[in-house]
């Protein structure tokens, strides 16, 4: 090793013995190399924490590019390509800007002069804090339901959330580095095949058969996953379109990055802590009542009940109906706070539907919900290709799926006689009818209006700009 080198390097994968190195990390496991941080003796160096799988760090300095064209003021624009590939840079890292404070720009020239430029080079980024995500990949592994037998019921008696905390941890644990090993596999699998294409004898046949065999199964776990990320649900597996996935998940997760807002102001506003105040005042003044809701007309009033419907609505809950309820929701949408998605349900009913009935009957008996059930993760999703402020975004709430369930069963329940009580006027949220019938209408009543061309009086269409669908 170089002795006028830099003062502190990170090693990745490394498969020496680190017992003779100057390091702090974790050592390699089997064939998979460890992770190590390594640095002179005259340096100073605090580990803060540590696993086998990361070290905490920081990457700091003068990156010489920029994110965005607003961080330069003055001379040429910044090439865009340059943009474009710094910012595909930090997102595939993994990074994020732990922001700033003073002076938006670290970097001048020709101050005070018609040539004055100012830019935005030095910053600080740090690993973004990942949440538990459940990957639909790791039901393909055989060991993976030991994994889930074995967390689940630790303790019997336990409440159902203490479980998933349980598991989720024991999941993470055990599934953390599967990733990695799949890629490792599939290299290895590529290797072995292409030394076994050009043998002739019996062995290498049989060898080369299943080695391609067990090839096919991790490329088909390998878009499983991408699949997953993806978030394209008409397209089936089996195909091989683990290239189409990729692409799109990648793009989806840059399309979905808010980078700057403007607040209400007009004001551009890039520091997260300024993003997430405009965000919190838009919902907070959107939310708020600004009158008491009108009475409702007599041909808007709800239908009663009649006491048959209500004998129904009130039967118990059966194992049937959380099963239903379950399997009706498609496997790959998004998870909740806890990071299950309805996959994990599903494949591992056999072990979580006591847990999870119970969980169902108890709220139906007691009418008292759990407060782990209302933890929900508000996501902004844009409408518009660049959001510029608030009202270019929708937001989408991921509840738990143990609360779609909930919702689900009672659904269940009321469509069938939501037809009875809500009136025809209403076209929307009944099975049946489409809210697209309303376009239709107004499309209609426009093309009156514009062909109408006798009569004494005047037809006029009101166009309304709602951007709440019930009074505040």
């Amino acid at each position: 090793m170089q002795t006028d080198g830099p003062s502190q390097i990170i090693q990745i994968d490394h498969t020496a013995d680190p017992k003779n190195l100057n390091m702090a990390g974790s050592g390699n496991q089997g064939q998979g190399g460890g992770l190590a941080l390594i640095w002179k003796n005259e340096g100073g160096v605090e580990i803060k924490g540590s696993c086998n799988h990361y070290i905490d760090f920081e990457v700091m300095g003068d990156f010489n590019d920029m994110l965005f064209g607003f961080e330069k003021v003055g001379g040429r624009p910044h090439p865009r390509y340059l943009l474009e590939g710094f910012n595909n840079t930090i997102m595939e890292c993994g990074l994020e800007d732990l922001g700033f404070n003073g002076s938006a720009f670290t970097w001048e020239k020709s101050r005070g002069t018609e040539a004055w430029i100012q830019e935005r080079l030095d910053r600080v980024y740090v690993p973004k804090v990942r949440r538990f995500r459940f990957k639909n990949l790791w039901i393909r592994e055989t060991e993976c339901i030991n994994v889930v037998k074995n967390s689940w019921n630790r303790n019997e008696e336990g409440c159902i959330f203490e479980k998933i905390e349980y598991y989720c941890l024991k999941l993470e644990e055990w599934g953390g580095g599967k990733l990695k090993e799949l890629k490792v596999k599939i290299k290895n699998c590529r290797g072995v095949l292409r030394k076994l294409r050009s043998r002739r004898d019996g062995y290498g046949v049989r060898r080369y058969n299943e080695v391609r065999w067990e090839f096919l199964k991790l490329l088909e776990q390998q878009e499983v996953y991408w699949k997953q990320r993806a978030k394209q649900f008409w397209l089936q597996e089996g195909d091989q379109n683990t290239r189409f996935f990729h692409k799109f998940a990648s793009g989806r997760k840059k399309t979905n990055q808010i980078c700057r807002l403007k607040d209400k102001h007009g004001e551009w506003k890039s520091n997260e802590v300024d993003i997430q105040e405009i965000i919190i005042d838009y919902f907070s003044e959107l939310f708020t009542s600004l009158s008491n809701a009108g009475e409702l007309s007599s041909g808007e009033r709800v239908q009663n009940v009649t006491e048959e419907q209500n004998w129904q609505l009130l039967e118990p809950i059966s194992n049937e109906e959380v099963k239903c309820a379950t399997f009706s929701m498609h496997p790959e949408k998004s998870p909740g706070y806890d990071g299950l998605n309805p996959a994990f349900y599903q494949a591992y009913w056999s072990i979580v539907e006591k847990d999870v009935v119970g969980f169902c009957q108890n709220f139906f008996n007691t009418r008292e919900l759990q407060e782990e059930v209302n933890r929900t993760v508000v996501c902004l999703i844009p409408k518009v290709k660049q959001p510029q402020q608030m009202s270019d975004l929708r937001p989408i709430s991921l509840c738990s799926v143990l609360s779609r369930i909930l919702s689900k069963v009672m659904i269940n329940r009321l469509k069938v006689r939501l037809p009875t009580l809500i009136s025809a006027n209403k076209s929307a949220f009944v099975e049946g009818r489409l809210l697209t019938d309303n376009a239709l209408i107004a499309f209609e009543v426009n093309h009156y209006i514009k062909r109408r061309s006798q009569g004494i009086n005047g037809v006029a269409g009101l166009k309304i700009d709602v951007s709440k669908a019930y009074d505040r």
